[in-house]
């Protein structure tokens, strides 16, 4: 009698769920800017906020900081397999706007999803001050032809980092290679990191290298585009991979 007693506590104790966390718990899991800065290589982070940001937002459906932290690490890691809400980041991004109409950032991760000029200008002007939405508008501007219109957003006293990475892209998709290499040079080279959207450093620099390399290609560079391809392979970069076994 006795065993059969603990087994059937045995059996409870197993099947009962975890307890649910709290709204607070799971936005204290978000990570900000400057803790991902500060994690500098660290990639778990990100993980941990989209386990939190997708568990949060079908809990916590008012809370601006859960939807971001959804969207903008989908936006950098993807979606998880077996995900049972948004099946794409354009529905995920799609459904966050509606619930946060008036962040900044949110507009801003839609801004970069869909290239669309005027989710663009809605970024900037729910915060005008906020440099990642200004950047989407450049580069929305440039995928919509209006090339010198985004290089002029995309002018700084002080470029960051991410600045002079955005121009040389618009410079090296309008075709101008040759204006474009000494700004991806700077770019890769930069320290000069901005702290106003959650990125770990380590995107940030594989994409300045994947960029870099690309850059030099096009400016008919092929083997300091074939050295940089490999110092952004080793970081883990897919592309920088797929193009040095096209260049073998």
């Amino acid at each position: 009698m006795i065993r059969y007693l603990v087994l059937l506590l045995l059996l409870g104790m197993a099947s009962a769920s975890p307890a649910q966390k709290t709204c607070e718990q799971l936005e204290s899991e978000v990570v900000t800017p400057l803790g991902l800065y500060i994690a500098m290589y660290q990639m778990d982070p990100v993980y941990t906020m989209r386990e939190a940001g997708l568990q949060g937002i079908r809990q916590c459906p008012n809370s601006e900081k859960l939807w971001y932290a959804a969207v903008r690490s989908v936006e950098l890691i993807g979606m998880p397999l077996g995900y049972t809400g948004s099946d794409t980041l354009q529905s995920l991004v799609t459904e966050a706007v509606k619930h946060e109409p008036t962040s900044a950032r949110i507009a801003t991760v839609s801004a970069r999803v869909t290239l669309n000029v005027d989710q663009a200008r809605h970024a900037v002007a729910l915060d005008p001050k906020y440099p990642p939405a200004r950047r989407a508008l450049a580069v929305a501007l440039a995928h919509a032809g209006q090339v010198e219109d985004a290089l002029r957003l995309c002018q700084s006293a002080h470029p960051t980092k991410e600045d002079d990475m955005t121009r040389a892209r618009i410079l090296l998709d309008a075709g101008r290679a040759s204006e474009a290499l000494p700004v991806a040079r700077k770019a890769a080279a930069s320290g000069n990191l901005e702290l106003k959207e959650v990125v770990p450093v380590e995107i940030i620099d594989l994409k300045a290298d994947e960029l870099l390399g690309f850059t030099l290609l096009k400016a008919g560079r092929t083997r300091e585009a074939t050295r940089v391809f490999r110092i952004a392979a080793a970081q883990g970069s897919i592309a920088a991979k797929q193009q040095l076994d096209s260049l073998k």
